[in-house]
């Protein structure tokens, strides 16, 4: 274990750079997992769902 420690002595800098940009990476790969599981609603589909808003909720001055 010390030795190993000796050798990583002047390499802690760098191993601390590479895991945090491998951290950035993973969290932009979850977050793209998350917006692919979860998919916004595509224009139809919040049209559609603002018509039934509309009227459910007799909002005149909100709808068209």
């Amino acid at each position: 274990m010390k030795t190993l420690n000796n050798y990583l002595e002047d390499k802690r800098i760098y191993m601390l750079i590479t895991i945090n940009i491998l951290l950035s990476i993973f969290i932009i790969l979850e977050v793209m997992i998350w917006n692919d599981i979860n998919s916004l609603m595509t224009p139809e589909e919040y049209e559609q769902a603002r018509q039934d808003w509309c009227n459910k909720s007799q909002q005149t001055s909100t709808c068209r």
